[in-house]
C-alpha cells in the first residue's frame, strides 16, 4: 500500500470500532516511518492515531509508531481543551458581539466526532472590525493582546492561544456577503449567545478562500475538512448534516470570484480523497477548457505534491491564475 492510500484509509471517520486484542489483526504493508512523519508533517496525526488504535486493531504498526502518534493524540485534545475554553471566555466576555467561527474554531466540535481529531493551531473569527476592540478589551484579564496583523487578520494572542480576527473574506472590509454568512449561520450557543457556525455552503467558501491565499500549498487535514464539508458531514449529525446545494454553492463562489478557485480545490480534494469524488463532481463550476489547462498546470499540478513545502514559491503566480 502506498503513502496516500494508507493516509486515506487511516483518517477515514467511517471505519467500525475495533479492539486490538480481538480476532486476527489486519497488518498493513506500509513504511510506517514514512506514514506517521508524513500524518505530523500534514497535521493528521490525532485522527491516524485514534483509527490505529481503535478501528484498525493496530494494523502492525511498530511500538514506536504508536507511542509517537498517541502523542500527538493526548497533546492534541489537551490543547485544543484549553483553547476552546478559551474561546468560550473571550466570546462570553463580549457577549454583544456578532461571531462566526472560522475553520477549525467552527469544525473541532462539529465537524469531527472527537474533540481531538481536528488541532486547533489557532482560531479564527469573523468580526465586524469596530467590534476588534471590543473582543481584546473581553481579553485582557485573560491575558489576551493585538500583536499585529498575519495577512488580513489581527492577531489577539497570549503567546499560546492565538485567535486571528477577519473582518472580510470576500472584499476589503465587512460587507453585504459578510453580513449574510452571519444571517445564514447556525447559533453556537456554547460560545455565546451571538456566535455562529457558517452554513455549510459558506463553510466550503471560506476554506476554499483560505485555501487559496495558500496557493493550495495546504497541509491534507484541510483537505480532510474540506472532504467532510462535501460529503455533508457523514460522520457527525449537527451544524452540517446534509449534502451542500450545489446551485447555491456555484452561485456564490461565482459572484465572489471563486470559481476558479472552487474548481480547483475540489479537484486536489479528488486527487487526495477519491472517495469524495461523487459528492466533488456537482459541485464542480464549470470552466472554459482553456482555463482548465491553465489550472491544472499551474496549479494543481505542483500542488499535488505530498511532500512539497509549504510556502509555494510561484504562490503569487498562482493566485494570479484563480482571479
Amino acid at each position: 500500500m502506498d503513502l496516500l492510500d494508507a493516509l486515506r484509509l487511516l483518517t477515514s471517520l467511517e471505519l467500525p470500532h475495533r479492539r486490538a486484542t480481538s480476532g486476527p489483526r489486519e497488518h498493513l504493508q506500509v513504511r510506517w516511518a514514512e506514514v506517521a512523519d508524513t500524518a505530523v508533517f500534514h497535521g493528521l496525526a490525532p485522527l491516524v492515531s485514534y483509527n490505529l488504535e481503535y478501528r484498525l486493531g493496530g494494523a502492525g504498526a511498530p511500538e514506536e509508531i504508536h507511542d509517537q502518534l498517541l502523542g500527538y493524540y493526548h497533546g492534541t485534545l489537551t490543547d485544543n481543551v484549553f483553547k476552546l475554553v478559551h474561546l468560550k471566555r473571550l466570546l462570553c466576555g463580549a457577549e454583544d458581539v456578532e461571531v462566526v467561527l472560522l475553520e477549525a474554531a467552527a469544525y473541532a466540535d462539529a465537524l469531527y466526532p472527537h474533540v481531538a481529531f481536528r488541532a486547533l493551531p489557532e482560531l479564527r473569527l469573523l468580526v465586524r472590525r469596530g467590534d476588534f476592540p471590543k473582543l481584546a478589551s473581553a481579553g485582557g484579564p485573560l491575558g489576551l493582546r493585538i500583536e499585529g496583523v498575519e495577512g488580513d487578520a489581527v492577531v489577539l494572542t497570549d503567546g499560546r492561544v492565538r485567535f486571528l480576527l477577519h473582518d472580510a473574506l470576500f472584499g476589503q472590509r465587512w460587507g453585504a456577503a459578510e453580513e449574510e454568512i452571519w444571517a445564514r449561520g447556525a447559533p453556537a450557543k456554547a460560545f455565546g449567545p451571538r456566535v455562529r457556525r457558517p452554513a455549510i455552503e459558506d463553510a466550503i467558501l471560506v476554506q476554499v478562500v483560505l485555501m487559496a491565499r495558500s496557493a493550495f500549498a495546504s497541509p491534507l487535514i484541510e483537505y480532510v475538512d474540506l472532504r467532510e464539508l462535501v460529503l455533508g458531514s457523514p460522520a457527525q449529525r449537527g451544524s452540517w448534516d446534509r449534502p451542500p446545494d450545489a446551485a447555491v454553492l456555484k452561485s456564490r463562489a461565482q459572484k465572489q470570484g471563486l470559481s476558479r478557485a472552487l474548481w480547483c480545490a475540489l479537484q486536489l480534494l479528488i486527487h487526495f480523497f477519491p472517495g469524495a469524488q461523487g459528492g466533488a463532481m456537482v459541485l464542480l463550476p464549470e470552466l472554459p477548457a482553456a482555463v482548465r489547462g491553465l489550472l491544472e498546470a499551474g496549479v494543481l499540478l505542483p500542488s499535488r505534491n505530498l511532500d512539497r513545502t509549504r510556502v509555494n514559491r510561484a504562490a503569487e503566480e498562482i493566485r494570479k491564475l484563480l482571479v
